[in-house]
């Protein structure tokens, strides 16, 4: 049977869950909650409840943890409008893993708003600095020298120089198999979002550490793509295939996925009482 294609910048996608298991190899996090729970102590209550649902590979998050290597957390934010309560998901587990002393690697894609949604990037970019990193530091992210902020508009030389590298060994045909058809600014925005992942595996970066990248559902093809660079780069480069846990998404109040481009359904953090 063809598997499913996962469009991730769908902002009305519903997903039924149990697919993801059968047809992507997503592992039940449910499997590996109590091998969790002893390595890091108590968890987090997305992790423990149930919403964060599935993992790639977590196990040997777990090991590197308990074995005192290196392990950085990478995630991201499109600002394409206000904080909802989907994006406060995202930032409770950031939190809750700078407190285990990962090092935490959050992009600010102000490159992708602009270029896919359209959006005006001088408005993205205070979306950025007044909706999202002000909410991460109200709701407990703490500076740090292990902690990296940063816009894809202007960050080092060689994460701009490894998208231009992984566009050597993909091709149209195996990008369209992951996320159907394609216009070019969703090409970069997938090697672009690919070289988020890895990039902190980079000499230039502080060198090798294993890397987890918790998630929406509908991300999944970024990871998946981000996993097939990674094994090709593996002898170039040395990177290995991160990690990733994939969380339900919240429902707006039209009950698609909460999203800022339709602010008629979603909860932001910055909401009058009434």
């Amino acid at each position: 049977m063809e598997q499913p294609i996962i469009d991730p910048w769908e902002s009305t996608i519903k997903l039924e869950y149990d697919k993801l298991f059968k047809y992507f190899g997503i592992k039940p996090f449910s499997e590996i909650r109590g091998e969790a729970e002893k390595t890091f102590g108590q968890l987090n209550q997305l992790l423990r409840r149930g919403v964060v649902f599935g993992h790639r590979d977590y196990d040997k998050i777990l090991e590197a943890y308990r074995s005192g290597e290196d392990v950085a957390l990478v995630t991201g934010f499109m600002p394409s409008g206000k904080f909802h309560l989907g994006h406060k998901m995202v930032a409770d587990q950031i939190i809750f893993y700078q407190k285990l002393g990962f090092e935490i690697f959050i992009v600010l894609a102000d490159i992708e708003a602009y270029t896919v949604r359209k959006l005006d990037r001088k408005k993205v970019i205070e979306y950025a600095l007044y909706e999202y990193v002000a909410n991460l530091i109200a709701l407990g992210l703490e500076k740090s020298k292990r902690l990296h902020i940063y816009f894809q508009s202007n960050y080092d030389v060689p994460y701009y120089r490894l998208i231009q590298m992984f566009s050597r060994k993909v091709t149209l045909a195996e990008l369209e198999a992951i996320y159907g058809k394609l216009e070019p600014s969703k090409i970069i925005s997938a090697l672009t979002q690919a070289a988020d992942i890895l990039h902190p595996q980079l000499e230039y970066f502080g060198g090798f550490k294993y890397v987890l990248v918790p998630v929406g559902a509908d991300q999944d093809p970024h990871i998946r793509l981000t996993r097939d660079i990674a094994d090709r780069f593996h002898a170039e480069l040395g990177l290995e295939r991160p990690a990733s846990t994939y969380h339900r998404f919240i429902t707006g109040l039209d009950g698609n996925k909460m999203s800022s481009s339709r602010p008629e359904y979603a909860i932001f953090l910055t909401d009058p009482p009434q």
